[in-house]
């Protein structure tokens, strides 16, 4: 009997412990309870695709254009082929801000390639191949432009500074002092 009484008080105490729930780790009950009891923390609202990617992205691009050369440009092209150059920049701003920020809104991950992996992936490889040559291009020639653009910063700063050939040795010297620090830091 006794035998017996022992085996009904252990298979009680097995039901009993079946009913309960596992015991939790400390860590895994907060985790559990900071997710449920607390309300979730919510992020300050973000900027989006015009007011992060778009707008950025001209005023790089329209910097030195817009504030040092643009009477330079309307001079010798004349107003509406300069309108017209702005307007295939903003187009050009577009695509590819249209380009990036579907690949980031479709939960498209963004690798090493930057930009050029965002185009490519969105738009086709034959596509992203001849994007990828005009962007390097491009980003080539806005380096020249920012660095002329600096210059001549310099100059209207400090006109004492000016002697024959001046932009180019300027010019040569930040380009050099640019790819000194790329090298190093990057």
């Amino acid at each position: 009997m006794d035998l017996q009484l022992r085996a009904d008080a252990f298979k009680a105490a097995v039901q009993q412990k079946s009913k309960e729930p596992p015991a939790r780790t400390p860590l895994v009950k907060d985790l559990l309870d900071a997710g449920g009891a607390k309300e979730r923390q919510t992020h300050p609202k973000k900027k989006g695709a015009f007011a992060g990617v778009f707008v950025p992205t001209c005023e790089n691009m329209w910097g030195v254009l817009i504030f040092l050369r643009f009477h330079y440009i309307v001079a010798n092209a004349g107003i509406w082929q300069a309108l017209t150059i702005v307007l295939l920049s903003f187009s050009c701003a577009f695509c590819t801000t249209s380009s990036m920020s579907a690949t980031v809104s479709s939960g498209g991950l963004v690798s090493k390639g930057g930009p050029y992996y965002m185009i490519s992936r969105a738009l086709g490889p034959c596509v992203g191949a001849s994007v990828g040559v005009m962007y390097w291009l491009a980003i080539t020639m806005l380096a020249v432009l920012e660095v002329l653009g600096a210059v001549e910063g310099i100059l209207l700063a400090s006109p004492g500074a000016e002697f024959p050939y001046c932009k180019q040795a300027y010019g040569s010297v930040l380009m050099i002092a640019l790819a000194f620090f790329c090298l190093c830091w990057n």
